[in-house]
């Protein structure tokens, strides 16, 4: 317990100077407070982390690195901008808001999983220091939330997954692949295919425009486009689209 405040005691410190959140979503008034003098007085943070239980930790960790997510995908200019939404969105308003899209976007069938699925993005996504509004705006323009949808290559699911491509994937996580009918699985497809955006992230080294753009044309094509000094833009953009809109209709 006591190395593992440690640690997120100095990256909670890190997160805070770094990207400027002056009050986080937090389940402690004094951590709130310290937060905003952080810049100043980082012993008061340090104080208020070390009365801290290690869930609140472990929340108060995933808000930093999903904010960190967000200044990733935006870039600075576009975070301060957004800055005033995120700190209206708190834990239990975000959740409750990824439960009611999955709810709503799902129809016939699929709609007694959205439960399952919604619990699925939010999981996956502390898993991979994701912030769960990007994930549903990759599903969105993936397959609009229909676990049906089939690509012009062969793609399967919410996250239109090839199957050549999953087998691998599945083996780099640990993850159980049993042939297409895994992909046909609303949940492990959301599994695979947040955990190959969490390859692509690191493959290009936190460029949300390239991983982005690798995820819908490959890393090969990537590698290429830079080669020649060229960002691929139309598919970054539109997922950036989504996920701008749904941060709209969350905070409003």
């Amino acid at each position: 317990m006591n190395s593992m405040k440690r640690v997120l005691n100095l990256e909670c410190l890190f997160a805070t100077v770094v990207f400027a959140v002056a009050v986080p979503i937090a389940d402690s008034a004094e951590l709130a407070k310290a937060i905003s003098q952080s810049e100043n007085e980082p012993s008061a943070l340090r104080a208020a982390i070390s009365t801290m239980t290690e869930e609140s930790l472990e929340q108060q960790y995933y808000h930093f690195a999903r904010i960190a997510h967000v200044q990733e995908l935006l870039g600075r200019r576009k975070m301060n901008q957004t800055k005033a939404h995120l700190k209206t969105a708190d834990s239990k308003r975000l959740e409750k808001f990824v439960h009611d899209h999955a709810l709503k976007r799902l129809r016939g069938k699929w709609k007694p999983q959205a439960a399952k699925v919604a619990r699925t993005i939010l999981e996956e996504s502390r898993k991979h220091q994701f912030d769960p509004l990007f994930l549903i705006a990759v599903i969105e323009n993936e397959s609009s939330f229909n676990p049906d949808a089939r690509g012009t290559s062969g793609e399967i699911g919410l996250m239109q997954i090839l199957p050549s491509s999953a087998p691998w994937i599945a083996a780099k996580v640990g993850q159980s692949y049993s042939g297409p009918t895994t992909l046909a699985d609303l949940c492990q497809n959301i599994k695979l295919g947040a955990a190959y955006l969490d390859y692509l992230r690191k493959r290009f080294q936190w460029n949300g425009a390239l991983y982005l753009a690798a995820y819908n044309m490959g890393t090969t094509n990537v590698v290429r486009h830079i080669q020649r000094d060229s960002i691929p833009r139309v598919y970054p953009e539109r997922v950036m689209k989504r996920y701008l809109n749904l941060y709209a209709a969350l905070t409003h």
